[in-house]
């Protein structure tokens, strides 16, 4: 969990060999944090010391957080790239898709006597108030019957 940095030539921070907190050591042979020392030793605490752990312990929560929230945000950036990932295929797809010429109809594709018999009686004009529309659709359908086998 902590990494071991050197800030300057004679400090590291390191974790403690009793405790496991981060503390600062001022010297290549300290393993042990100062309150643990002190413990160990029989030295009393003070409100210093009180202070000094409080703190410790912000910090670590910090860091505990901080990388929680970075595990978060590669899970965030992930789910963007896959996002973006579909949403480029879908484009690619989409444009393939326009690119593709409508399909070709034949000029009297499905279109038998029966059925321009039927189409004439459904919109012919006298059940549509001799309408301009179902007059000229009439005429096409009975040009059209002649057309079909």
């Amino acid at each position: 969990m902590l990494e071991t940095t050197t800030d300057s030539d004679f400090a590291e921070l390191r974790e403690c060999d009793l405790c496991t907190k981060p503390f600062v050591a001022d010297e290549d042979w300290k393993r042990k944090c100062l309150l643990c020392w002190k413990e160990e030793n029989g030295y009393k605490t003070g409100k210093g010391d009180r202070a000094f752990e409080l703190m410790r312990d912000a910090y670590t929560k910090a860091v505990e957080q901080t990388e929680q929230e970075r595990v978060k945000g590669r899970k965030v950036y992930q789910a963007y790239k896959d996002a973006r990932k579909a949403y480029t295929s879908a484009r690619k797809e989409l444009k393939a898709f326009k690119a593709k010429p409508p399909p070709v109809m034949k000029s009297n594709d499905g279109l038998t006597q029966a059925r321009v018999k039927a189409l004439i009686r459904l919109c012919h004009p006298d059940r549509h108030g001799n309408s301009e529309m179902a007059t000229e659709i009439t005429k096409w359908l009975l040009r059209k019957r002649n057309d079909v086998n």
